[in-house]
């Protein structure tokens, strides 16, 4: 899986971005950087590592807001 500029493009448009090309170019080398440093972690041989548990604590408007 790769990110093209296209795929930069209408996320820019969804966020309601105006890029230049060349921030668009900058911004598909990054993903596509990002992306295969995922690959390379999945990859990772880990079974010895055990799972840490992350307890879930929602934020509600109660709690920040009180």
């Amino acid at each position: 899986m790769s990110v093209t500029r296209d795929d930069v493009t209408c996320m820019a448009n969804l966020a309601r971005l105006q890029l230049t090309d060349e921030e668009k170019e900058y911004l598909v080398k990054d993903m596509n950087d990002i992306l295969e440093y995922m690959e390379l972690l999945v990859q990772a041989n880990t079974p010895s590592v055990p799972l840490l548990p992350y307890p879930f604590h929602p934020i509600t408007h109660s709690s920040v807001y009180g």
